[in-house]
């Protein structure tokens, strides 16, 4: 939920900076870059929640199947040219994961 609702707030406050350092698991000087340079915010959030699905849904399932595709909907929406290089690396290596997790999964299907 917090992937969903961070990005969304208006104008970042203490109690926010603190929720999004802890739910990102960035510092908080991070974090402050992050926000102070184009769209870092939304793509370091993109990734957790990637992360958050990766391990809901493949490796302990759970949920319906409109989950996924909503969530990431809702989460990256947002331009990739204004991030930084190590966040979009960190997303790539993320969604590679991702999709290998997929794959393995969809294989094992067929099998069986």
């Amino acid at each position: 939920m917090l992937s969903i609702i961070l990005p969304r707030a208006q104008k970042p406050e203490e109690c926010w900076l603190q929720l999004a350092s802890d739910h990102l698991g960035v510092s908080r000087p991070d974090l402050q870059n992050y926000l102070a340079h184009g769209d870092n915010i939304y793509l370091a959030n993109c990734t957790h929640i990637l992360q958050n699905i990766a391990s809901v849904h493949f490796i302990h399932w759970c949920g319906d199947t409109t989950t996924l595709p909503k969530a990431l909907e809702l989460v990256s929406n947002f331009n990739i040219q204004n991030t930084l290089p190590t966040l979009q690396h960190n997303f790539c290596l993320e969604w590679n994961r991702f999709a290998n997790m997929g794959r393995i999964i969809a294989t094992d299907l067929i099998i069986s």
